[in-house]
């Protein structure tokens, strides 16, 4: 695997590096820096844009009227570090417990023994498990949700973090690979211990107790994504020129 990696690697004219953790870790491993281009992955900003209710989206806000949510986005697998949102979860004061909910969208291996710990935590009145959702299903969650959480153990640089930005969610995420690029601790949310749940239960109560906080973050993070020019826009010129630079050459 390796030979063929490299044998890629040799004959690519441009080798484009979504996040600039990766782009140092190419050249660490040989991989002249002339050779690589930083192009962050855009988002389509119109689409997050528009205040877009779901038929989901509208059940859960009835069900759950006056309760800040938080949601995570994602495929269920062991790497999505999900099992440390529940015991972050589990590890809530009640009072705090009591004021939010906790909505997961996503499918995979990991779902029925997420699903079987939540149960076993006694949790399970905070958290559904939506399954896989898209379109107007999942925007519409965007929208209504407050806080985003990404407890994974390892990423590139994900589109689901631009997609929360976009949609004014502060964030909650693993500090690691390229989440700080997106993440500034503090400003639009917090960088938290991958596999930490302590460090992530921590991060929650202090945004469901600081509202105004909470808030500030959200709106900063849509000002980090404009002001950074992370969209799809931005993402095509940019490639373009990459490969006109290359034909020309």
């Amino acid at each position: 695997v390796q030979k063929k990696v490299w044998k890629c690697v040799n004959s690519s004219s441009k080798i484009i590096c979504i996040s600039k953790k990766l782009l140092s870790d190419a050249v660490a491993a040989g991989i002249p820096e002339q050779k690589l281009a930083y192009i962050p992955l855009g988002i389509d900003v119109s689409r997050f844009e528009k205040t877009c209710t779901s038929d989901f989206s509208s059940r859960i806000n009835y069900e759950h009227e006056n309760k800040l949510i938080f949601l995570s986005v994602g495929h269920l697998n062991k790497g999505k570090g999900i099992t440390y949102l529940l015991q972050a979860v589990s590890q809530l004061q009640s009072d705090l417990r009591k004021k939010c909910h906790f909505v997961i969208v996503g499918d995979g291996p990991e779902k029925a023994n997420l699903f079987n710990e939540a149960v076993s935590l006694k949790i399970s009145d905070s958290v559904t498990f939506t399954g896989r959702l898209v379109g107007d299903n999942l925007t519409g969650l965007y929208s209504d949700a407050d806080v985003f959480i990404l407890p994974s153990l390892s990423e590139g640089r994900p589109t689901v973090i631009n997609e929360a930005m976009v949609s004014g969610c502060a964030i909650i995420a693993s500090n690691i690979d390229g989440v700080p690029e997106q993440v500034t601790d503090g400003y639009n949310g917090f960088l938290v211990k991958p596999g930490n749940a302590l460090n992530l239960a921590g991060k929650i109560s202090q945004l469901i107790q600081d509202k105004n906080l909470m808030q500030t973050m959200g709106k900063n993070s849509k000002r980090k994504i404009l002001d950074e020019g992370i969209t799809w826009e931005n993402y095509a010129r940019t490639v373009e020129k990459v490969y006109t630079d290359v034909i020309n050459e």
